[in-house]
């Protein structure tokens, strides 16, 4: 197992390639890489490691190509995963997206998609994390940190605490694991969320009552004063056209 590290990072990826070239290709545009060459690698890492994204060629896995993908998420890994295939069929997308996989790409993709892909996957990820920590931290507050084998134990004690303080964190090897919330923490994140339908309206009715002025109308008939009945009807026909895709 090998790190490539850069001091401008975008994201920190688990490569599963053996490809050093597109992981070359990765580290030159920000990423920090830790390349590793065995699905038990792989799961021993995320186990310790938190990801941004996964990269992998799923050729290596053999003729389960997406249980790994499945394990990665059974490990507790949150990482964006991206696969790479000799090609592309739609048993395999099927397979992909029953394994929780974020896009699947042929082995012949260009240097500068690959970087997209990853830089879209980092952002996928990392929005999820911030959503969770809306819900952890929403009111400027820290939840407590324990050991799993502490809420095990205590499992009683720490689910009164979450009930009370509104969140528990639970790490396992000093990495947070799991997150006990209280039900009323839950409530008031979303609660906060929640569209102000009286603000909508009245800016709905404000839209409306511009679009009734006689300036607006003035406006709107100039657009079509000079077009005879015949010269719309060609300009919906091309309009349709182009939605199409035709010409």
């Amino acid at each position: 197992m090998e790190t490539i590290r850069r001091e401008t990072r975008p994201g920190r990826i688990l490569v599963i390639d053996e490809s050093s070239e597109r992981t070359a290709q990765l580290v030159r545009a920000g990423f920090e890489a830790e390349v590793v060459k065995s699905e038990k690698q792989a799961l021993s890492l995320v186990r310790r490691v938190t990801f941004d994204a996964v990269l992998v060629d799923v050729d290596l896995l053999g003729d389960q190509k997406m249980v790994l993908c499945r394990r990665l998420r059974d490990a507790g890994s949150a990482a964006a995963v991206v696969a790479l295939v000799s090609e592309r069929s739609n048993e395999l997308a099927l397979a992909a997206l029953e394994a929780g996989v974020l896009q699947v790409f042929e082995k012949t993709i260009t240097p500068s998609l690959l970087q997209s892909a990853m830089k879209a996957a980092v952002a996928r990820a990392r929005s999820v994390l911030g959503e969770c920590r809306g819900i952890l931290y929403p009111f400027n507050t820290t939840p407590r940190t324990i050991a799993a084998t502490t809420a095990k134990n205590e499992f009683g004690v720490w689910l009164e605490a979450a009930v009370k303080e509104g969140a528990v964190v639970i790490n396992k090897h000093e990495t947070p694991a799991a997150i006990l919330v209280s039900f009323d923490r839950v409530h008031r994140v979303l609660e906060r969320h929640e569209p102000d339908l009286l603000a909508l309206s009245k800016k709905f009715d404000e839209q409306v009552a511009r679009m009734r002025t006689n300036e607006a109308r003035a406006a709107a008939r100039g657009l079509f004063a000079s077009m005879t009945p015949e010269g719309l009807g060609e300009a919906a026909v091309r309009g349709a056209r182009k939605k199409r895709g035709g010409r």
